[in-house]
Formats: structure tokens, C-alpha cells, sequence
């Protein structure tokens, strides 16, 4: 058979949605590091940390917006049409993106007070203007997420993807015109032009979905409420996790100004790479490894996991080895000398991301046996050390004692996501 020969090997690999679907995220990565590279050079640390500082809160705003109901809608919409209940997908999506929209509604006017009342920007060391420009940024985050999941819901996971990756290739283009035209735009500029993207890319998903809903039945009644109720625990995973990146920025910001949080949001741009990787390598074998653990083979869902494990470290140490090696030459030559402040900072962080490749996707291993629960013990524990970390080391060590506080709960994470998972899967 031809498909067991080397060459049919390799064919198969390269005809795989799958490597399509990597393929679209890691141009994801890519676009999103270049419009860093772009925005950095174009106008400095400080409007890096103000942009970072009003994104990464009106971010977190929108998560608690969408309330987890974009993970439910997946389940529960994917559900239906697979059993042919396309009434009764239609009627939960209506739902659910009714509920959306009133939460966004809510906190976008919430926010703005808060920000109008100086509660936000001006305890965070931040700029009102760029806050006060990332209001409508809340809206446009909910609608982005639950956007993704309607289409992924919809069955469409390349389509996804694109839209997944559009807002930085949006981003990136934009700062490329602003480069060439040598008009460097402000925090307020950049945080509009982050958020445009993302409101663009909702409209794209919406518009697909919306094209496949041509064929579904008319809506039934759904209760609202168990929706709600399920999505309650996956708000609080994904708000916890980006309460983390939230809280290490935000008190940089606070403590030793703009500028310092745009070094430190350009380093965690970098550790952003081997992120994507982890995220590819729990992709790839995420749905292998629920079916290895559903007939009862652990021994082939540990075999992936190491697979997996030695890929993405194979992967990852060239890059991870430059980055320990010349910090100061990378921040400096990429996004200009104003960023090599945070070059220890740097050392100390790429040093947690080693620990993140090593230890493999110990998180996908619990949530495909149905431990899903023990990720969020897990999760909430270590967001906590991180909040007491930073408590402890950045008013004494500033840049480094962030990175410090970070990098401790991230390898803390990892090791109890390797106990647990060993613990739980034999």
C-alpha cells in the first residue's frame, strides 16, 4: 500500500489539515512578534507599556464578559449538529450570543466609569487616554472569543485558525504602513488599532457561522441558565490564567513605571514562541490522546505525550539557547536599546520556558482523562504564588524580581501538572 512506504508517509503528513492548522498558527506567532518588532521601534518603551497595560486589562474584562460561554457553545452546538438537532444548535447559539452581548454591555459601561472615575489607568502607573481607548476593547475581546468558538462549533477548525491569526496580520500591516510612512503612532492609536483588528475578525466569524446557519432548522426554546452554569468553571480557568499575565504586567507598571512594563511586555512577547509551541504540541495530541485513554491504552497516550515532549524541546533549544546566551543582543538589535533593561529579565524567563517544553502537556493529559478540575486547583495555586511573588521580590528587584515571580509559578505549575497527571493516568 502506498500510504505505508516513506513517500506516502510524507505525502499524508503534508496533505493533513492538521499541518494547515499549525501552519496558520504559527504565522499567527510570527505576525504577532513582527508587529511587536514594529510597534516597539516605531515609538518606544513607554508607549509599549501603556498599549500592554490598557490591552491586557480590557482583555481581561472581556473575558469575564464571555463568562466561558465560548468553550460551551463548542460543546454544545457541535453536539447538536453531530446528532442532526439543528434547531436546537441554532437556539443555543442565539442564546448564548444574546447573553454575550448583554454582559458586554455591562462592563464596557462599567469599565468606562471606573476608568472615568481614575480607578484603572492611574493606580497601574498607565496612561487614561490609551484606557480610556481600550473601553470598546471589551466588547470587541467577548465578541472575538465567542466568534472563534461559533466557528469552531460550526465544525470549521482551519477557518478558525485564520480567523484566529487575522488581527495581528491586521496589526502587522497597518504598523508597516505607519513605518513607511514614519508616523508613529500613540498608546491610544495602537490600543484602537489592536482592538479594530480584533472587531474585524469578529465580523469575519460571524459571517461564516452565520452563512452556515442558512441550513439549520428554526430555533427551539433553550434554557439559558445550565449554559450559564457550565461555562461558570471555565471562566474562572482562563480568567486565573490571564489574571497571571495580567497581574505580573500591571505590577510592573505600578512600581517602576510605563516603560518598564513595555520591556517586560516585549519579553513576554518573545516567551510567546514557546508558547505557540506548547500550544501546537497539545493540539497535535490532544484528541489522540482521549482516544488512547478511552479504550483504556495509557501506555499510548504517555507514548504521545513523550513524542510530543522531545518535539517541541527539539524544537524550542536553539531559539531558548540564544535567548539565555545574548539577551541584551536580542532586545537591543529587534526592538531598539530602550528594551535591553530588561535583558536578565529575559534569562530568567526563558529559563521557566525551558522547564515549559521539558515537561510536555501535562494539562492536556488531565483535561482529555476528564480531570479537568485538578487543572483549575492547580491553576488557582499557582496564580496565587505568583500574586505573593511579586508582592515579595519586585519592589526589591524590580524587572528581575517580576520575571522571578513569574518564572516561579510557571515551573511550580508544571511540576504539579506532571504529578497529577502521572497520578491520575497509569
Amino acid at each position: 500500500m502506498s500510504d505505508l512506504t516513506p513517500i506516502g508517509r510524507v505525502w499524508r503528513l503534508l496533505s493533513s489539515p492538521a499541518l494547515s492548522a499549525f501552519a496558520v498558527k504559527g504565522a499567527n506567532a510570527a505576525s504577532a512578534f513582527l508587529a511587536a518588532v514594529l510597534l516597539a521601534r516605531l515609538s518606544g518603551a513607554e508607549v509599549v507599556g501603556n498599549y500592554a497595560l490598557a490591552t491586557a486589562t480590557a482583555t481581561l474584562v472581556g473575558i469575564g464578559a464571555v463568562a466561558g460561554l465560548d468553550q460551551v457553545l463548542v460543546r454544545a452546538v457541535a453536539g447538536d449538529l453531530k446528532v442532526g438537532l439543528s434547531g436546537r444548535a441554532r437556539g443555543t447559539f442565539d442564546r448564548v450570543v444574546g447573553a454575550v452581548g448583554r454582559n458586554s454591555v455591562g462592563l464596557v459601561l462599567l469599565f468606562l466609569g471606573l476608568v472615568l472615575a481614575g480607578a484603572v489607568a492611574e493606580p497601574l502607573g498607565g496612561d487614561r487616554m490609551a484606557f480610556l481607548a481600550a473601553v470598546p476593547g471589551v466588547a470587541a475581546a467577548a465578541f472575538f472569543r465567542l466568534g472563534l468558538g461559533a466557528v469552531r462549533a460550526a465544525g470549521r477548525p482551519l477557518a478558525a485558525q485564520a480567523v484566529e491569526a487575522l488581527p495581528s496580520l491586521l496589526l502587522l500591516l497597518v504598523l508597516a504602513g505607519l513605518w513607511l510612512a514614519r508616523n508613529p503612532p500613540t498608546a491610544p492609536i495602537a490600543v484602537l488599532l489592536f482592538y479594530g483588528g480584533w472587531a474585524v475578525a469578529a465580523l469575519a466569524a460571524f459571517t461564516v457561522v452565520n452563512h452556515d446557519r442558512r441550513a439549520w432548522a428554526a430555533a427551539e426554546p433553550v434554557d439559558l441558565r445550565p449554559l450559564q452554569i457550565a461555562g461558570l468553571p471555565l471562566m474562572a480557568a482562563g480568567m486565573l490564567q490571564a489574571f497571571g499575565d495580567w497581574f505580573a504586567l500591571a505590577a510592573v507598571g505600578r512600581e517602576v513605571g510605563a516603560a518598564e512594563a513595555g520591556a517586560f511586555r516585549i519579553v513576554a512577547q518573545i516567551m510567546l514562541l514557546f508558547g505557540m509551541l506548547v500550544a501546537v504540541s497539545e493540539g497535535w495530541i490532544a484528541a489522540r490522546v482521549a482516544s488512547d485513554l478511552r479504550v483504556g491504552d495509557a501506555a499510548a497516550a504517555w507514548r504521545r505525550h513523550r513524542r510530543a515532549t522531545m518535539t517541541t524541546a527539539a524544537m524550542a533549544s536553539p531559539v531558548l539557547a540564544v535567548t539565555i546566551l545574548a539577551p541584551g543582543w536580542i532586545l537591543g538589535t529587534l526592538f531598539g536599546p530602550e528594551f535591553t533593561v530588561a535583558a536578565t529579565a529575559l534569562v530568567i524567563m526563558a529559563f521557566g520556558q525551558l522547564a515549559n517544553v521539558s515537561f510536555g502537556p501535562n494539562g492536556t493529559m488531565l483535561t482529555m482523562s476528564g480531570h479537568g478540575q485538578r487543572v483549575l486547583i492547580i491553576t488557582a495555586a499557582t496564580t496565587a504564588m505568583l500574586v505573593i511573588l511579586a508582592f515579595l521580590l519586585l519592589p526589591r528587584f524590580g524587572l528581575e524580581g517580576a520575571a522571578g515571580a513569574y518564572t516561579g509559578a510557571l515551573l511550580l505549575r508544571k511540576v504539579l501538572m506532571a504529578i497529577a497527571a502521572r497520578r491520575a493516568i497509569r
